[in-house]
């Protein structure tokens, strides 16, 4: 199992060119597994919506049924560790900085967690 940040999941959607070839094999291997998209990723993307940062090429719940139905996607739930997380978002909010993916982008602990795949220059 892989879980996707959300820069990769719309570049993934989008076919951006910022999606490295290592990236886009390593979520074409996992097709046939699960490709997990964090809930959070979801209020995200509406968020970057919102306030024009991202343009899709549809409506946004178009938009979300589509990328939702790709081979191996699976929606992950919003536990509270990343419920209490997102609530230490003020800058991002009011977008006084970069769009980090400060959830998701914590690094999984553990054998059995999964690999997390995020943008090159992300820790």
């Amino acid at each position: 199992m892989i879980i996707l940040d959300t820069h990769i999941w719309v570049w993934w959607v989008h076919g951006d060119e910022r999606l490295t070839g290592t990236q886009a094999e390593v979520i074409t291997t996992n097709e046939t597994d699960i490709i997990g998209v964090n809930a959070i990723s979801v209020w995200e993307i509406a968020k970057l919506v919102e306030y024009n940062r991202l343009e899709l090429p549809c409506q946004l719940h178009n938009w979300f049924y589509e990328a939702l139905s790709y081979p191996g996607i699976r929606l992950i739930e919003l536990i509270p560790e990343i419920a209490i997380e997102s609530t230490k978002l003020l800058a991002w909010i009011s977008m006084d900085c970069n769009i980090p993916n400060t959830i998701i982008r914590k690094p999984a602990t553990g054998a059995d967690q999964p690999f997390f795949l995020m943008p090159d220059g992300f820790t």
